[in-house]
Parts: structure tokens; sequence; C-alpha cells
């Protein structure tokens, strides 16, 4: 998409808020990830509303969603009809700069929204870096910070300039998980000389399974994936196999539980996948 020049949009937090995102970004030096909620309250007008922790592994310069967990924990704030358009992570001792890394995760953020999603990067200074991507009014603006309600007065913040870092912040309780301790961190057979290019197909057009744990640079565009098995026994095994499941499952499909559906869809799409699906599931709810 060609996204169009706009006046500058404006994001807004109350003091209590941003405390709390910062007592997060402080509760420890590894990064860690969480999804805002953000409601659009004019044109260019924006507010964080609430702070979801999803789950999710943490590293000493890298963060991300544990993929078993996360997309029921999409379902359950879905249900519970909790916006989730604001991912922000933490860079705890860096500046807010993005990485490689982030510019790919944006990217992706761009490809899987038909509303409006923010980019937010936060260290320990509370110095904050903050992108948007509004599919609804086509366009987009970057590092345009963040406005902090404190009663009467406001006080803007962003990638250099934090002039309320010392504030007072409240107590949260967050418990770094290492990747090592999830099933992330099991062994899966990959051989990038071979393999590099071939997908499983599970049977869904457009969503994919590599036969390992995604990376986000690895993610693909759910609106350009179109590749069918046609020359891979294996390929069409799993493909066949997955129809014998997708029988099974609408015979049953009337006495599902969400949390039951949400199982079943846990390890079968990526980040960008289910991001595609929250922004649709929100336009129904």
């Amino acid at each position: 998409m060609d996204f169009i020049k706009k006046p500058s949009p404006i994001l807004y937090i109350s003091d209590s808020l941003y405390a709390t995102l910062l007592a997060y970004a402080r509760s420890t030096d590894l990064e860690m990830t969480m999804v805002l909620s953000i409601e659009q309250t004019d044109t260019y007008t924006y507010e964080v509303t609430k702070i979801n922790i999803p789950p999710q592994w943490n590293e000493a310069a890298e963060t991300k969603t544990i993929d078993s967990q996360y997309n029921q924990w999409c379902f359950e704030q879905i249900k519970n009809k909790i916006k989730l358009n604001g991912h922000l992570h933490t860079h705890p001792k860096m500046s807010v700069c993005p990485s490689g890394y982030d510019e790919n995760f944006y990217t992706t953020l761009i490809n899987s929204t038909n509303n409006f999603q923010f980019r937010l990067i936060l260290n320990q200074q509370g110095n904050i870096r903050v992108d948007i991507i509004d599919a609804v009014n086509n366009y987009k603006a970057e590092n345009i910070g963040i406005t902090v309600k404190a009663g009467n007065l406001t006080i803007f913040v962003d990638a250099t300039s934090s002039p309320i870092k010392s504030i007072e912040l409240p107590k949260v309780e967050f418990k770094p998980t290492r990747r090592s301790e999830t099933d992330e961190a099991l062994a899966y057979s990959f051989n990038h000389t071979e393999d590099a290019q071939r997908y499983n197909y599970n049977g869904i057009k457009g969503l994919y399974d590599y036969g390992r744990k995604q990376n986000t640079s690895d993610l693909v565009n759910i609106n350009e994936a179109e590749v069918f098995p046609t020359d891979d026994s294996t390929d069409r095994r799993n493909y066949e196999d997955y129809q014998e499941v997708e029988e099974e499952t609408e015979e049953n499909e009337n006495s599902e539980t969400m949390s039951q559906i949400a199982d079943k869809l846990a390890n079968k799409l990526s980040v960008s996948n289910i991001m595609t699906l929250i922004s649709l599931l929100e336009e129904y709810l």
C-alpha cells in the first residue's frame, strides 16, 4: 500500500499508564513485550486505554511471544472485546532506535492490518519510539512520540526526550521466561540448504508451518501466500492428513468451545496470520 502524508497524529496516555509502562520496563533488564489497547478519539488522535501482557520469552536483546500460547491468548482478548493494536517491546538499557528485526516486524504490521496499528519501543530511561500505520485513513507516521496527560498538564515524550523519567512508579509483577524454559527451545531439524524454500502446507490457503518455530524475519504476507505443494509426497501426505482432520472437525464444530478452537489453531498460525485475523475479527465484535 502506498501511504500518503497527513498531519502528525497524537497518541495520548495517562500519567498512571505511562508510569506502569515504565515500571514494567524497569522490572527486568531483559527485553519484554506488551500489547496496548488503543482507541481512536478523532481522525488523527489516539489514546492508550489498557496494557496487556501476553505469554512470551525474554532474552537480553530479544523478546518474542510464545507461539503455542499466544494465539489462544489473543482469542481470549478478542472474546472479551479487548483491542490489541499497540505492539510495544523494550530496549532496557539501549536507545529506542529500531533494529533490523524491529523493522521487519513493522513491515509485518503494515502488511497485516486493515485498521490501525502502533509500533512502540520503550527503554528504562522513559524514552519511547512511536510509529503508526492507519490503513483506514491511508497514512503512516514515524517517531511521533507520546503525550502524557498529568492532571491539567500534557508532557511530550519521544525517542530523545523524557522529562518525567523520575516519576514514582507502581509495583508490577513480571517474571521473565528464558527461551530455554519454553517449548520453543525444542530442537528442530532444518536443513537450510535444501529446505529453506519448502513449506509444509497445512490445508488452509495461505497458512504455513515451516517445520520449525518461526522468527519474525521469516514471516510471509498472508495475502501473497498462494503456494500449494505439487511435487513433494510428504507435503501431499500432510495435506491429505489435514483434510481428514478437517472432516472430523466439521462434524464436531457445533459442540466446540472458543478455547477448544483456539487450541487447535494455536500452532498453525504465524504472528502475521494472527494479527490479520485479529484485525478482521475486531470489525465484527
